[in-house]
């Protein structure tokens, strides 16, 4: 089973209609989600820094430092499927794959990269 599968299975799916919001930049972060189909945009200060497609992590900060408020908005720009993860989950995860950690790792590390880029 591959691990998008993995998670979708455990944590069913969320939809989100084209323009609605998924969080926004300040709120207290708990949880991350899988994009599973569809487009969303990350926006920091309302400018888009990436449009995500399926298989892109959302939120991701939200399993390091949870709690903490989100650096950015999630919007979805077509109707998306997620999958919710929780910390839980994600623990779950990365006993069962450990390489999970350092992928999602490279993709905090570009995304506060392009970021910081886009606000420069």
């Amino acid at each position: 089973m591959e691990l998008a599968d993995l998670i979708t299975a455990a944590t069913g799916l969320v939809s989100l209609p084209a323009h609605e919001i998924l969080f926004s930049e300040g709120e207290a972060a708990d949880v991350t989600y899988l994009l599973v189909s569809g487009q969303a945009e990350l926006l920091v200060m309302g400018q888009t820094i990436e449009v995500a497609g399926p298989g892109a992590f959302l939120g991701e900060l939200a399993l390091i430092e949870p709690d903490q408020p989100r650096p950015m908005s999630v919007r979805a720009v077509t109707e998306c499927h997620v999958a919710r993860i929780d910390q839980r989950r994600f623990e779950e995860i990365v006993a069962r794959y450990p390489q999970f950690a350092v992928d999602l790792m490279k993709v905090m590390a570009q995304r506060l990269r392009r970021a910081d880029l886009q606000v420069a």
